[in-house]
């Protein structure tokens, strides 16, 4: 049997091969990856099992193989298949799979366990963050899509405002508030410029 660490770059591999036809704000090269480093990073901060963390987030996409519809409810045994035909370690496999079913199923304020809310807080870190600026406003175009430009505009500060306070541990808080003055700065400016 293999640690997850020891899987690392098939890990890796198989989530940039499967993940490379997703859309932009779910695929590896502009999501999965930058959420597992920061799952890991959370985790190291939170107490929570770190290798858990990271695979969980580096497979939480997996599901979209089959579409967006349903794509919650698919993950969790798709990365318990792909983990178990690479003979990982069972009980940590197991536990990437409890992480994957809870962090898709529970509301998004109760995930029970220290693990999830890292992976939770590291993909809602993509809704602030430096990598999640674009992200915020493709999914804005994806939420608001009916609305004018300027209503969906009007409606953005409130959406963001209100996504730290999605996050669940302290330190995915605190990821959050550093990273939310460069939202809050395009906001400024954008209406600034509305106003010329």
């Amino acid at each position: 049997m293999a640690s997850l660490r020891e899987l690392r770059p098939a890990i890796t591999e198989y989530a940039r091969t499967t993940g490379a036809s997703f859309d932009y704000n779910h695929d590896y090269e502009h999501h999965i990856r930058f959420v597992a480093r920061d799952a890991e990073r959370l985790a190291r901060a939170e107490g929570a099992h770190e290798d858990v963390c990271w695979t969980a987030a580096m497979l939480h996409e997996l599901g979209l193989v089959g579409g967006r519809e349903g794509h919650d409810g698919r993950t969790p045994g798709m990365a318990e298949s792909f983990l178990r035909s690479r003979d990982a370690n069972a009980a940590e496999a197991i536990s990437v799979v409890k992480v994957l079913h809870g962090y898709h199923t529970h509301n998004v304020l109760q995930h029970p366990t220290r693990e999830e809310k890292c992976v939770h807080d590291a993909n809602e870190r993509h809704a602030v963050g430096p990598n999640g600026f674009l992200r915020v406003f493709s999914d804005m175009i994806h939420v608001l899509d009916k609305l004018p430009r300027r209503e969906a505009m009007q409606k953005l500060p409130e959406y963001l405002e209100r996504r730290p306070d999605l996050f669940q541990t302290r330190t995915g808080r605190k990821m959050a508030e550093q990273d939310m003055p460069l939202l809050r700065e395009f906001i400024r400016r954008y209406r600034a410029y509305e106003e010329l």
